[in-house]
């Protein structure tokens, strides 16, 4: 009985225009942007971001990819890849 009164008024909200299900385009991080990107300028990687956001890092990563056109976001990951490049450092050897 429950079931059939929700299909019913889910079908009933759809004839009406409503709108069905979660909010399209609205991330819980997406208010952490700055952090985001201070944190991979400062070269840590995904899994260290996650932790220090608190999110999974698979909501980090899915978010990277949908925010990658962001010129903000382009540039944090343009400089983590630089870093990357040049390896280790070793001006602390004698």
């Amino acid at each position: 009985m429950i079931s059939n009164r929700i299909k019913s008024s889910l079908q009933a909200r759809k004839a009406l225009g409503g709108i069905l299900g979660r909010p399209t385009g609205v991330c819980c991080i997406d208010n952490q942007k700055a952090d985001i990107i201070k944190y991979i300028e400062n070269g840590f990687n995904i899994m260290e971001v996650a932790i220090f956001i608190d999110c999974n890092c698979q909501t980090l990563s899915k978010w990277l990819v949908q925010n990658k056109n962001d010129p903000d976001v382009q540039r944090a990951l343009i400089k983590a890849l630089i870093r990357e490049s040049k390896g280790p450092s070793i001006s602390g050897i004698a």
